[in-house]
Parts: C-alpha cells; sequence; structure tokens
C-alpha cells in the first residue's frame, strides 16, 4: 500500500517565505516616496551643477576669466547671490532663491 501525504516540506515553506520576504523588501524600496524624492533632489543638483559648470566656462570663454570672487564675496553689502546671478545670467537661468543652493549669508556673515 502506497502512502501518498499531501502537503509542503519545511524547506519549502521557507524557501517560498525567504523568496516572498526578498521581493517584498526590494519592492518596498523601489516605491519608497522618501527614496524617490531624495533620488530627484539630487538628479536635479546634479543638472544644476552641470548648468552652473556650463555658464562658467563660457563666462570663461566671453571675459578671459572666471567671475571674480568680489562678485561672489561681497561681505559688507549681503548682496552675494545677486551680484553672482547678474554675472551668469546671460550664460543660464539661475534662481539662487532655490534651496538646492542652500542658504545664502547675509551682512557681516562670510561663507
Amino acid at each position: 500500500m502506497v502512502n501518498l501525504q499531501k502537503g509542503f516540506t519545511l524547506i519549502e515553506l521557507l524557501v517560498v517565505i525567504a523568496i516572498v520576504s526578498i521581493l517584498s523588501s526590494i519592492l518596498l524600496v523601489a516605491i519608497d516616496p522618501v527614496a524617490q524624492t531624495q533620488k530627484a533632489d539630487d538628479a536635479k543638483r546634479l543638472a544644476m551643477m552641470n548648468q552652473l559648470q556650463k555658464a562658467l566656462e563660457l563666462y570663461n570663454l566671453d571675459h578671459g576669466h572666471y567671475p571674480p570672487l568680489i562678485q561672489v564675496h561681497t561681505y559688507g553689502t549681503g548682496n552675494q547671490k545677486e551680484e553672482f546671478q547678474d554675472a551668469l545670467a546671460p550664460y543660464m537661468e539661475i534662481n539662487l532663491d532655490d534651496p538646492i543652493f542652500g542658504p545664502w549669508p547675509s551682512g557681516d556673515n562670510p561663507f
């Protein structure tokens, strides 16, 4: 007489549980909104850095030098970002109020 038992072995169940847990962890990482937001912000920063690099190179080609540091570091006036923005305005549309650039010092606060 043949004894046929129906069901799964413990090893089969553990393998299935391991596979399901690995797939669910991959899925959670892929759809995590915080991670997606951080990736988007990083891509935006990288694109902005590339634009700034190209704008500075174009400025250099036109003027024979990069924007003077005095245009960026005007410690006493608090006009750092306006002067830097004006220097690069012909080469790129730049919004230095975007939080991607971080806080700008004002008044006597140096970089």
